[in-house]
């Protein structure tokens, strides 16, 4: 049946005039009417794209960003976070008998996985975000 209630030309009717139930190839049909239906509505978006779009209208208003391009700087963010938790992760378990991860677990793993100056800007950014976290959460 289609979605008013008709039968479609590939469901059978019976002697009674009722239509049975859908075949396989017309339930995939519909599934993939569906599913792009949604597609082309509903784009998937990057983790960090928004923010990263942001920040480079901040640096560089007048130059745009392709999306392969972007892409490949959200592959890029999504790789550098993950080595970041795996290395907090690692120096929890080398310390000892904790389970929480905390701020200088982080900031051992930034000195360790970024290299030179971009080692101390994002150690001056993380010690930043954590003040302004515990500035805000004392106000409430």
């Amino acid at each position: 049946m289609t979605w008013d209630g008709l039968p479609s030309s590939q469901e059978s009717i019976d002697s009674k005039g009722h239509a049975s139930c859908p075949t396989t190839s017309s339930l995939d049909l519909i599934f993939r009417s569906l599913t792009y239906d949604l597609s082309c509505c509903l784009s998937p978006l990057l983790p960090f794209s928004i923010k990263l779009r942001n920040k480079q209208k901040q640096t560089h208003p007048g130059i745009g960003i392709s999306k392969k391009s972007m892409g490949i700087m959200n592959d890029f963010v999504v790789d550098m976070m993950d080595k970041l938790a795996s290395e907090a992760k690692h120096d929890l378990h080398i310390r000892g008998k904790e389970k929480t991860l905390r701020e200088w677990h982080l900031n051992t793993a930034t000195r360790l996985v970024l290299p030179g100056e971009l080692r101390e800007h994002g150690v001056n950014e993380g010690t930043k975000a954590i003040h302004k976290f515990n500035s805000h959460k004392k106000k409430k």
